[in-house]
């Protein structure tokens, strides 16, 4: 087998199996490279020179056919929803205070459908026979409190705006899971998690659009406006080693090995404005739909890069005859989809006191979004 082509297989599937474990993608851009090139044996550079050459055209033919930016652009998209409607309710209207905590994974698929996903052709084939999604995959949980600033009777009627209707919520989560995870054995064989934090932040005002009303074992809760903002981030890293590889002309052979960072990095603020409708049956259950337009500005770039030492030999003495550094530089960075327009519905079941909801979301962008959580609300 070309070992060229073995370093790229199995790189591919390193990555692959980074794709699914970061819920999110990583890959290459053509910038293989050989450097600090140094001949040990006069008369040898020329043909060095050549077979190196050879080498770094290989790689870089190899991938030249993947356009790294179909998966991050809806990357940085499945990230920005993961974090929509977990920090805020639609269902509740609370009186007073409401705390609670939710679990939120999405997915963007870009350019492609579920039909794609089914047959196959929203993949990259790699050289070694793998498949790299090329859709978005994100997650995110949240701390989230909310208060009714109608309980504070001393608050001021600003015209139009009455503060007494508002009602804020505020979330919240941070994780750093670098030795959690190692310790768990969560991680692919034969890696290290260098790095692995995942945060958000988000604050949002609800106020009512249209008064809600009583109607016999229904109670409709009006119309509500919800605003506010949303930071999410997260960095995850692996560091794992590269097969040893080789490249023989007959003269000359040259081996490398060493180890590669490969991970994502993504930093998003989203500003949405929604509006929603709930109705609650008998008390128990609830329903609740709406609409939103999010402003979303961030990237989400990938960290891959490799270095490793090439040594050359001569065939057939043996001797050392070349030493240098192999570089590849994978890493790559696109904006999120600037505005997007996003639907959501979803059902809650109150208990006194408790309350626990499913939501799902469609934005026109192809994403999908699910969220399911848990709430105290008085």
């Amino acid at each position: 087998m070309n070992k060229v082509k073995y370093f790229q297989k199995k790189g591919a599937l390193a990555v692959l199996l980074l794709a699914f474990f970061s819920a999110g993608q990583v890959f290459a851009a053509q910038n293989f490279t050989i450097t600090n090139r140094q001949y040990t044996v006069p008369g040898t550079e020329a043909a060095l020179n050549l077979l190196v050459d050879a080498m770094e055209d290989q790689v870089n033919a190899d991938l030249a056919n993947f356009e790294q930016t179909k998966f991050l652009t809806p990357m940085a998209d499945a990230t920005v929803l993961s974090h929509k409607g977990i920090g805020v309710d639609y269902a509740t209207n609370p009186d007073i205070f409401m705390l609670g905590f939710a679990v939120s994974p999405a997915a963007n698929l870009g350019d492609y459908t579920i039909s794609d996903l089914r047959n196959g052709n929203a993949y990259h084939n790699t050289e070694g026979g793998g498949q790299i999604p090329l859709v978005g995959l994100s997650a995110q949980m949240a701390l989230m409190a909310g208060v009714n600033l109608g309980y504070f009777k001393f608050l001021p009627d600003l015209g139009i705006i009455d503060l007494k209707k508002l009602t804020v919520y505020a979330d919240f989560f941070s994780l750093d899971l670098a030795s959690t995870m190692t310790n768990l054995g969560m991680k692919p064989k034969g890696t290290e998690i260098k790095e692995a934090k995942f945060y958000n932040i988000g604050l949002h005002g609800q106020y009512p659009l249209l008064k809600g009303k009583s109607l016999s074992v229904l109670k409709w809760g009006g119309a509500s406006l919800t605003f506010g903002f949303e930071y999410t981030s997260s960095t995850f890293v692996l560091t794992t080693s590269i097969p040893t590889g080789s490249q023989n002309d007959g003269t000359f052979e040259l081996t490398w090995d060493g180890t590669a960072d490969l991970g994502s990095d993504i930093g998003l603020l989203s500003i949405p404005i929604e509006v929603s409708t709930n109705v609650r049956l008998f008390y128990v259950l609830s329903l609740f739909v709406g609409a939103g337009v999010d402003f979303n500005m961030g990237k989400a770039s990938t960290i891959a890069e490799v270095t490793a030492p090439v040594t050359g030999t001569e065939v057939s003495s043996g001797l050392t005859a070349f030493n240098a550094d192999a570089n590849l530089d994978m890493s790559e960075e696109v904006w999120a989809t600037p505005v997007d327009l996003r639907f959501f519905g979803g059902v809650q079941f109150n208990l006194p006191i408790l309350k626990f909801y499913g939501m799902g979301a469609y934005t026109v962008n192809g994403g999908y979004q699910l969220a399911f959580g848990g709430r105290i609300a008085y």
